[in-house]
């Protein structure tokens, strides 16, 4: 007798006993449909009630969206739009007629008064003002507000607690011609604590805006556009906050370095608030240590360093820093939209991450998030669209990311090779959980797990994987390899191509219950490249991998619903139906009675054979 032959007469025999008169035997038929009626579905990401101006999306995937239909606006010098807003705003207050100064002025502390075009001599009285803001600023008490009219060719410190105030964004620019010896210096420099600055405009051959240590600055309504090296720094021991403030079109140094929107030092704190970053380079927001908070900001268009040709992060995480940050915008950043480095941590909720393009160096990387050494990422209520090589891609042992109602959609392969585009990636002994996560059309894998790393999950959606865009391969759903362990609850694997579930190569393993694996499609080359070879699984073993299903379905797959291929697979209580082939057994002395407990075979081609079928691949 054949092995097809033995294997098909045990699992009928199964049935058959399992369908007599033995009272304690239920009926395999009964058991399997009911488990299949049964199944939980899993609960789709919840991104809850949007916040005041953002939108509920319009599209298939409902997610809170931060700008109009019309799209977040290109605004002009001095103004930004930022998330939740409807367009573009202007910095500050309107300015006052020329030679005017400003209505409404403080009455209760000393003003001081300074304008470029006055003469010199001046005591700073508002008839008689400084020419001068460094001759301003030393002649201001504590306590003192100083107003700010005209363009200044200097570099004030700030070393008393005061307010320096311009009369408007447009009419009140500090614009040094000399560069610093060091991408931290700044045209201005805050050196007290108790400092306020508003309503000024900054540009020219320095940096914006620098609190060093012991300083400490509120920054409202500041406009730092085209200046050079570095936007907003705060050295060890400083603190900023800032209340709308833009930081646009840094320019690197004579080196062709920095370009960076805000850096944060050791023992530096920073707390943005209603802040726009745009087309700075090398890095949007970085941090080197310290702390750092971020609220209702917009990180986009960074560009990658002109001389390396590399990085280009919208948010970089380094230093042990734990961030905090919620309703952030990043668009369009370069490599990795956030990187985050060095044991640090993020929590990062209701934002929006999308579109990131690869470095320059060599057209590879545009991930979404990516978390290294050691470091942690939660995600809460995130969309993130758009990315190229991986979604999500956590590397190396103690790094760890967690997602609650994520939505990850439309990654794409590298430029460079057409490779990748995985929705969520981990490797080396990387960490995930995942809670209510909905992973579409990304490129080669929805998940891979690969190098002994670790993913938990519940609730979790992956369909309509596409395959690599060079050569249409791939397009697995969930894809286990080297070790890797997948253990969850409540999944949906629909529509994706080649194989639905994979685990592949010794020690790698799944374990889920609650499952559907339904519609898995052949190889999008299968009219090219690959026609004798197109797949189309729903759940594949092989090279000594192990998958465990409790309670599920495996339905209308191209090719076989169960391969076991040099694996092991165990099912308890679920239907493999309208396939093919229901189930091909590849692996030698394999107990066919592993496929049997409580499990319908049904409207299959062939409900089970043994011969030889190509097996997939691993992946990276």
């Amino acid at each position: 007798m054949s092995r097809a032959t033995l294997a098909t007469t045990i699992l009928a025999a199964a049935m058959i006993a399992a369908c007599g008169d033995d009272d304690d035997a239920p009926p395999v038929a009964d058991a399997g449909v009911d488990a299949a009626a049964e199944i939980a579905a899993p609960a789709p990401p919840s991104f809850g009630t949007c916040a005041a101006g953002w939108r509920e999306s319009t599209g298939e995937v409902v997610h809170c969206e931060p700008w109009p239909e019309s799209g977040a606006a290109d605004c002009g010098d001095g103004a930004l739009h930022l998330p939740g807003t409807p367009g573009c705003a202007p910095l500050g207050e309107a300015c006052p007629r020329e030679g005017a100064w400003p209505a409404g002025l403080p009455t209760d502390v000393p003003v001081v008064f300074v304008r470029a075009t006055a003469a010199s001599g001046g005591d700073g009285s508002m008839s008689a003002p400084f020419d001068s803001i460094v001759t301003a600023l030393g002649a201001a008490v504590a306590g003192s507000v100083v107003i700010v009219d005209g363009r200044f060719d200097e570099t004030p410190v700030v070393t008393r607690s005061v307010e320096l105030r311009g009369v408007c964004p447009a009419r009140a620019l500090i614009a040094p011609s000399v560069a610093g010896s060091s991408p931290t210096e700044a045209a201005l420099t805050v050196r007290a604590a108790g400092v306020t600055v508003r309503g000024l405009s900054i540009g020219g051959a320095r940096g914006g805006v620098r609190v060093e240590s012991g300083g400490d600055a509120a920054l409202h309504d500041v406009a730092i556009e085209r200046a050079t090296g570095i936007g907003l720094s705060i050295a060890d021991g400083g603190t900023m906050r800032t209340d709308r403030v833009l930081v646009r079109a840094m320019r690197p140094n004579a080196s062709g370095r920095y370009g960076v929107g805000a850096l944060v030092e050791e023992r530096g704190q920073l707390r943005l608030v209603r802040a726009a970053f745009e087309s700075n380079v090398s890095a949007g927001v970085l941090t080197l240590g310290g702390a750092l908070s971020l609220s209702e900001v917009v990180i986009r268009d960074t560009l990658f360093e002109p001389t390396r040709r590399d990085v280009g992060n919208g948010l970089a995480v380094l230093g042990g820093v734990a961030v905090d940050a919620e309703y952030v915008v990043l668009e369009r950043n370069c490599d990795a939209s956030v990187m985050v480095v060095e044991a640090s941590s993020l929590v990062l909720r209701d934002s929006v991450i999308r579109d990131t393009r690869p470095r320059g160096v060599d057209d590879s990387a545009g991930r979404g998030l990516f978390v290294i050494e050691g470091s942690s990422a939660v995600l809460e209520r995130v969309f993130m669209s758009g990315h190229r090589e991986t979604g999500v891609l956590a590397s190396g042992s103690g790094s760890r990311v967690t997602l609650r109602d994520v939505v990850i959609t439309d990654t794409e392969g590298r430029v460079s090779d057409g490779g990748g585009g995985s929705g969520i990636a981990l490797q080396m002994n990387a960490e995930a959980t995942l809670e209510r996560v909905l992973l579409q059309r990304n490129r080669g894998t929805g998940v891979i797990v690969g190098s002994a790393s670790t993913m938990t999950l519940s609730d979790l959606v992956v369909r309509e994987t596409r395959g690599f865009a060079h050569d249409g391969l791939k397009g697995t759903g969930l894809h286990v390899q080297l070790g890797g362990l997948i253990t969850g609850s409540r999944v949906a694997v629909l529509a994706n191509r080649e194989v639905g579930i994979l685990a592949i190569e010794r020690d790698s393993r799944i374990v889920l219950s609650d499952v559907r694996v339904e519609g898995t499609l052949q190889r999008e080359c299968v009219t090219t490249t690959c026609p004798d070879v197109a797949f189309g699984d729903g759940l594949v073993a092989a090279i000594d991998a192990q998958i465990t299903l409790e309670r599920f379905v495996i339905a209308d797959c191209a090719r076989v619903g169960v391969l076991v291929g040099g694996g092991s697979v165990d099912l308890h209580v679920g239907r493999v139906s309208g396939n093919p082939i229901g189930a091909n057994v590849q692996t030698p002395e394999f107990d066919f009675m592993r496929l049997a407990d409580g499990v319908v075979f049904s409207d299959n081609g062939r409900n089970l054979d043994t011969m030889s079928l190509p097996v997939p691949s691993s992946s990276f």
